[in-house]
Formats: structure tokens, C-alpha cells, sequence
């Protein structure tokens, strides 16, 4: 077997090519191609091959055309016996398959030419969520006399299921003329009913929501050099007293109308978010969103040339960051600003001031009156304190960072513009397609607009 593998890091990409040649199990010749795929950067994919994959299924982009996986048991002409088959399997399906064909010819003379074709065959189609499978079979007998049919049988059966039991094909005979007898059987109840009562995204929402971990803590821009003890499992969230809380689940996107769910569609459509936040009675700042890469195609009704057009995955709102804290009752103390901006009190906080002269008859001198300092002088002095002029506070890659050079690249965005001129209808820039899309729909003459990447617009 030849082998070449390549793992690119700046596409974020692995490959593996294989082909068998020159191989024998005994005496029978085998052959074949495998291939696998993986990109593990903003748009994750997988798929892996060996023999290429079921017909009703489209292979990923790129993917290369693969031969079966083949065994010769009679190469020769006459006769002739081979067997293909297939395995494959992507994020969502399992695919297999296997095909067997065979040929026999003998010359009898006077009475001339014969030979004996026939084949059987199946391809399965497994899709993992929901469970759902389709299964096409097929097989078939001819006798031929100097390459007419005397006699021929050709069955095809295809069956899926499991909600409907879906199964239909036909069945053809040639004997002094050709007739075709089709069948079409359904049992059970539909698939799409069963499923869309088992479904509940709201209820995996709300799951995901109170799953602690889902929640985390983030440090403020400035934490100090502060040594936290350790705490026993499941003592909860761990949040830094100026910090924040974060939460993302990959459930369900937020803020984006949604019309189906596992594969399911939903009885109308559906749109959740996350409007408010708060500790017990008290309404806290709410954060700004968290996105993660959903597919568009697993909760919108699109078209399979949608399908192909959209990006397999988008980055959509999926929680929030920079939870703040409650803000106290102002008192008139002193506060110390947190992450997002909403003072807490600190009223014990006081500060006093020592004098340093070591040529005085007093080296140290307390001056008598404690004072309150103004958040401001503290966020100066801090920038000059011990703590961070250490070599602790800048550990690792901060050591060797410089100014910033005010060079960036945007993500990729997208805006509403006119058909007729690619002109923006308005500022707003949405960072995913599903968003845009989403906008179009709602607005007022979607027929004149379209959705085009933020760079595309005529300003």
C-alpha cells in the first residue's frame, strides 16, 4: 500500500491518501483506495473512506474519487467472478456496502453463443442523529444466446425506517417479452410526528443553562498576584471578587429563529435568548455574547443549494461574558470598579501614608490621618506598586510583548445591499451568514435586497 499524509497547520488541515497495488489474499488479486480528511480550524470536518462512499450520499468538498475495495476470485475474461465493497463514515453517518458480480460464456456449437451474467448488490445508509436508516438492494440473473436474452429476472428493494417502515421497488421479468411488477409498502406512523414530540429545545436549553459546567469565572484585566486555595469539588463557580462570569452551551444558537431541531422539524419556528440576568432579586449587567460554531443546516430550512452555498459552520450567539456582579447601594465610600463597570462598595477600605528618611531622626514616620483615596490615584499607584513592577506580573510570551502596531485582521462579516447596485441598506455589519439571512427576511422588501460579504458592499 502507498501512503502520503499531510498535516497543514496553517489551513488547519490532515489528509491521508492510501492505495493498495501488486497485493494477493492467496491467489485472488485485491485492490482498492482509502482517504480521510479532517480540518480542525473554524469550519471542523471530518470524513474517512475506504472504497469510496454510498450513492445517495455526496461526498464532501475535495474529496477524492476513490475505486472500491476490490477481490478478484476468477480474473480472468471467461469466467469471471468479482467482489467491491465500501465503509465509510462522516461526523453524522455510517456507510457500507458490497457488490458481487459474475460472468460464465460457453460456445455450444450450432447452437450457439451462451453466457450467464448475474450481480447482487447493497448499499446502507446509517444517519446517527436521529437514527434513520435507508438500505438498496438489488440483484439479478440473465441467460443470453449469441448476446440476446432468453431469459432475464432483475429485483431491486430499497427499505428505510425505522418510523415510518418504508419499503418500495420492483421486480422485472424478460421471457418472450418484459414485464415489470413495482411495489410500494408504508407502515407506521411518520417519522416527522413521532420525533417532533420527542424533541424539546427550550427544555436542552434551560438543561444546558444550569450545567455549573457551563459556567466559568474570568479574571479582571488587572487580577494582582493573588494565591487562591484550593477548594473541594463541587464547591461551585470560582469567581475572582472583580472578575466576571461567563456562560456558552452548544445546544441551541440564541438569537436566531430557528425552524429545526436534531434533524427535526419543529411544529412553528422558535427563537431564544438570553434578555436579562440577575442574582436573585437584584438585575445584574447581562455581558455580551459568546459565540460558537453551530451548522446553519441543522436548525434552518434550507435548500440543498443553500446547503452547498452557506458555510458548513457559523460562529452563532451561544451564551454570554462579562456577567457582573450587583452593583451595592451607593453610600457615598469609596468603590473599586469591576469588570464590566459597576462599582462594589468598599467601605473598610483606608489608607495611610509613611514618610522614609533615613538621614531624620525618625526613619519612618506615620503621618496621623487615614484617608479614603479616589479609585483614580489607585489605579495610578498600582501601575507603580511593587506588584507590578515584579517580574511575575509579565510571565511567559508578556515578557517579550511590545507596543501593539494597531494592525488587525476582521473576521469575515456580512451586510444587507441592494440587487441592483450592491449599495448597504444600512451600517449594520452580522458576523454570521444565519444573522444576515435572518435580517433579510425581516425586513421590510426582501426581494430587492441580498445578503453579500462586508466587503462586497458599494459605500
Amino acid at each position: 500500500m502507498d501512503v502520503v499524509g499531510i498535516l497543514d497547520f496553517d489551513r488547519r488541515e490532515a489528509s491521508v491518501d492510501a492505495t493498495i497495488y501488486d497485493s494477493r489474499i492467496a491467489a485472488f488479486t485485491i485492490s482498492g483506495d482509502m482517504a480521510v480528511r479532517l480540518n480542525f480550524g473554524a469550519a471542523p470536518a471530518f470524513a474517512l473512506s475506504a472504497g469510496g462512499f454510498n450513492p445517495r450520499f455526496t461526498p464532501p468538498p475535495g474529496f477524492p474519487e476513490l475505486r472500491r475495495m476490490t477481490i478478484a476470485l476468477a480474473d480472468s475474461d471467461n469466467p469471471r467472478l468479482q467482489l467491491e465493497s465500501y465503509f465509510a463514515t462522516t461526523p453524522a453517518t455510517v456507510q457500507f456496502g458490497a457488490r458481487l458480480d459474475v460472468f460464465v460464456a460457453a460456445d455450444a456449437g450450432i447452437f450457439g453463443y451462451f453466457s450467464v451474467t448475474g450481480y447482487l448488490s447493497f448499499d446502507a445508509l446509517l444517519v446517527l442523529a436521529p437514527p434513520s436508516f435507508i438500505v438498496d438492494m438489488a440483484g439479478g440473473l440473465s441467460l443470453r444466446r449469441n448476446g440476446k436474452v432468453l431469459f432475464g429476472i432483475d429485483i431491486r428493494l430499497s427499505l428505510a425506517g425505522p418510523a415510518p417502515w418504508h419499503a418500495w421497488g420492483e421486480a422485472t421479468f424478460e421471457f418472450i417479452g418484459k414485464r415489470t411488477i413495482p411495489f410500494d409498502v408504508t407502515v407506521g406512523e411518520e417519522v416527522a410526528a413521532v420525533l417532533r414530540a420527542m424533541v424539546d429545545p427550550l427544555g436542552d436549553l434551560l438543561t444546558a443553562l444550569a450545567d455549573p459546567q457551563n459556567w466559568t469565572g474570568a479574571l479582571p484585566a488587572e487580577a494582582g498576584l493573588v494565591t487562591l486555595r484550593s477548594l473541594d469539588p463541587g464547591a461551585g463557580t470560582v469567581v475572582h471578587p472583580f472578575g466576571s462570569l461567563a456562560v456558552r452551551q452548544r445546544e441551541v444558537p440564541l438569537a436566531l429563529t430557528i425552524d429545526r431541531y436534531q434533524n427535526v422539524e419543529l411544529a412553528a419556528p422558535a427563537l431564544f435568548d438570553i434578555a436579562s440576568v440577575s442574582f436573585g432579586p437584584t438585575a445584574v449587567h447581562a455581558g455580551a455574547d459568546v459565540r460558537e460554531h453551530f451548522s446553519a443546516a441543522d436548525y434552518l430550512l434550507l435548500t440543498d443549494d443553500e446547503k452547498l452555498s452557506r458555510p458548513a459552520f457559523e460562529p452563532l450567539p451561544a451564551g454570554r461574558s462579562a456577567i457582573g456582579f450587583p452593583a451595592a447601594p451607593d453610600t457615598g465610600e469609596p468603590r473599586m470598579p469591576v469588570a464590566h463597570g459597576a462599582p462594589v462598595a468598599r467601605p473598610g477600605d483606608t489608607y495611610d501614608t509613611v514618610v522614609i528618611n533615613e538621614a531624620s531622626a525618625q526613619p519612618k514616620q506615620h503621618l496621623p490621618d487615614a484617608y479614603a483615596a479616589h479609585p483614580d490615584l489607585l489605579t495610578v499607584f498600582a501601575g507603580y506598586a511593587a506588584g507590578a513592577r515584579s517580574p511575575l506580573a509579565s510571565p511567559g510570551a508578556n515578557r517579550f510583548a511590545g507596543d501593539g502596531l494597531g494592525i488587525a485582521v476582521r473576521d469575515p462579516g456580512y451586510r444587507l445591499a441592494l440587487r441592483s447596485t450592491l449599495a448597504a441598506v444600512s451600517a449594520v455589519t452580522y458576523v454570521s451568514r444565519a444573522e444576515a439571512e435572518e435580517a433579510l427576511r425581516g425586513s421590510a422588501r426582501p426581494e430587492t435586497l441580498q445578503v453579500v460579504g462586508a466587503q462586497e458592499v458599494v459605500s
